[in-house]
């Protein structure tokens, strides 16, 4: 293999140039959700190199006024991973239960927005052998992370409260 064919120097220098890569763009994911939901202090944010096929992200809640965002710096779209974990700790911290209900009613099963989403999921999955769309027709929060995630991502279009409510998030 070439690295283990380089002298140990050119070897730590790669090792220190990998790392000096996905400790910035660890940054920038946590700067990114930030700007969703603020610097919280009950919010813990960390970032991880995920394996191929493992989970790439995660929000837990560790209690009433506590959780935990963990997100991969190796996500295949960039930001989009902290977008998504992003909102469903905006879902908690940022949104009021009127603006809740309007985006959980955009994205109900049968609504032409939550259809609009699924088309968009199942070609991803067919572009990239993952499979999403069983994941966002099973789970509504997970709809509606996703959604959000692709609406910022350029490729789901908002309007009218929806739109006003998603814009707020910024």
């Amino acid at each position: 293999d070439q690295f283990h064919a380089l002298p140990q120097a050119a070897q730590d220098a790669a090792v220190d140039t990998y790392d000096k890569y996905y400790a910035a763009h660890g940054q920038r994911l946590i700067a990114r959700v930030k700007e969703i939901v603020g610097d919280r202090a009950e919010l813990r944010i960390g970032t991880f190199k995920a394996e191929p096929g493992s989970k790439i992200g995660s929000y837990t809640r560790t209690g009433p006024l506590k959780a935990i965002i963990s997100m991969a710096v190796n996500a295949k779209h960039e930001l989009s991973i902290a977008d998504h974990e992003g909102y469903h700790a905006a879902e908690d911290w940022v949104l009021n239960a009127t603006e809740r209900t309007i985006i959980a009613n955009a994205f109900k099963p049968g609504r032409p927005l939550f259809e609009k989403l699924m088309e968009k999921v199942r070609r991803y999955d067919l572009e990239n052998k993952t499979n999403l769309a069983d994941e966002v027709s099973s789970v509504p929060e997970e709809a509606r992370a996703y959604g959000f995630e692709f609406w910022r991502r350029g490729e789901l279009q908002a309007e009218g409260a929806l739109q006003r409510v998603f814009a707020k998030i910024l």
